[in-house]
């Protein structure tokens, strides 16, 4: 455990320096994320008796050069050809959004319609087979396998996910745009802080808590972005911010731990066992699936198969969530295992490199398009999907995020994103303050 906590925290100031010193880069948020669970896992190791093997080793530091090898393909192809020739003066400089007021009203209006129809779908999953609402999430996540949210209701949800990440955008936009950052400025602009906090309130109602991390992730690096891009991307991080980033994720961790009983968890650990546990297991739990898999079937692309069997297409045996393990000392971690365990379940360690190596290629290829953007308002739409898929990179170390939810309901949720932000920012969007 030692030799990968070594190896990871090296790794990580290599990336930084070898990519331009670029905290967003995908390659060093995706080593942040393995290094903060070698910490947690290393702060266990006599708790759980961690034992790692030397294949696991061998996995993971080819999973973490595969990634690296990912971005520096990226950066060789496009450093000559379009990266280091586009970052120039010539940008459009950034400038108020104001989407058109009926649309923001509607949608919110849209959006609280949604958040009552859910909660009283939860409800009546809650109460499934005469329960009792008292311990409501609880209850509720106890028959969902069983019963099912409505998928009326599930794709509704998604407007307001797509609400949330497009205002999201407009918001900090106007924020970062305004010459100075005033409470007035604030103010105006509060509204489109709504939606987000009815998708938050979602999340809850269902249980959901990385889902909120996600949003969280996506709004940061929506911040970093165009704080870049308004420096022409010579924006640095000083001491103060850095100080504030770290105070936002342990403040993440916090709320990570108070609401548990929120939304259904019934743990009693204290905060640093309960952190620690969900962050550190990855490590050791790769370790005793190696040493006992389960029955044969299919992860890596686990929502689009299920679609395939739905319509007859095909008929694979899928494992959709991971199996629960202890530790040797009988202590339970959990069933989280990072997205390594999913492509090596699959097609072993070839599978690792190959998948890790294609997502670190499709994240740092999306990743250089909205870098070399003269013209953000003509390509918001890529910075706001980028924002939302980003927390795969950051949350491999915990799953795979990203090949795993493949699916027909992704792509559909992609199009309702599409269409939120058309009538949002593309169809009644103009800059400034007065529209001519």
């Amino acid at each position: 455990m030692l030799f990968l906590l070594i190896t990871i925290t090296a790794l990580l100031p290599i990336s930084y320096c070898m990519f331009k010193k670029d905290i967003a880069s995908p390659t060093f948020l995706f080593y942040i994320g393995f290094f903060i669970s070698a910490v947690a896992a290393y702060f266990n190791y006599y708790t759980w008796n961690i034992h790692i093997q030397d294949r696991i080793i061998v996995i993971f530091l080819f999973g973490w050069i595969s990634f690296f090898a990912g971005e520096y393909t990226i950066r060789v192809i496009l450093a000559k050809k379009r990266f280091s020739n586009n970052l120039g003066n010539n940008r459009v400089k950034l400038k108020a959004i104001i989407p058109s007021r009926i649309v923001v009203y509607s949608l919110v209006l849209l959006n609280i319609v949604i958040t009552i129809l859910l909660f009283r779908e939860v409800v009546k999953v809650a109460s499934f087979g005469g329960s009792s609402t008292d311990n409501l999430m609880v209850n509720f996540k106890e028959n969902l396998d069983e019963v099912g949210l409505s998928g009326l209701i599930t794709q509704l949800t998604k407007i307001t996910k797509a609400s949330a990440y497009v205002f999201a955008f407009v918001f900090i936009n106007n924020l970062i745009a305004a010459e100075k950052r005033t409470l007035k400025v604030v103010c105006k602009n509060i509204k489109y802080l709504i939606p987000i906090m009815l998708y938050i309130l979602q999340c809850f109602m269902r249980g959901g808590r990385y889902t909120v991390i996600a949003l969280i992730i996506g709004m940061l690096f929506i911040i970093y972005y165009l704080c870049q891009y308004k420096s022409n991307w010579r924006f640095k991080l000083s001491i103060k911010n850095l100080i504030i980033l770290i105070l936002i994720v342990f403040c993440i961790f916090l709320a990570f731990w108070l609401i548990k009983n929120v939304v259904g968890r019934t743990s009693e650990s204290p905060f640093l066992e309960y952190i620690t546990r969900y962050l550190g297991g990855p490590y050791e739990l790769f370790s005793l699936y190696i040493e006992n898999p389960p029955e044969s079937a299919y992860e890596t692309f686990a929502g689009l198969l299920t679609s395939f069997n739905k319509i007859g297409l095909t008929n694979s045996t899928i494992r959709s969530y991971h199996e629960f393990r202890f530790s040797s000392t009988g202590i339970l971690i959990g069933n989280v295992y990072s997205a390594f365990r999913t492509y090596y379940n699959d097609y072993g360690l070839l599978g690792v490199c190959f998948f890790s190596y294609a997502l670190s290629f499709i994240f740092n290829l999306s990743y250089h398009r909205i870098r070399v953007e003269k013209n953000l308002y003509k390509h918001s739409f890529r910075v706001i999907v980028y924002s939302a898929f980003l927390y795969c990179i950051v949350f491999a170390f915990f799953v795979d995020y990203f090949f795993a939810r493949i699916s027909l309901g992704l792509f559909i949720e992609v199009i309702i994103m599409y269409l939120v932000y058309y009538v949002v920012i593309k169809k009644r969007f103009y800059i400034g303050k007065n529209r001519k």
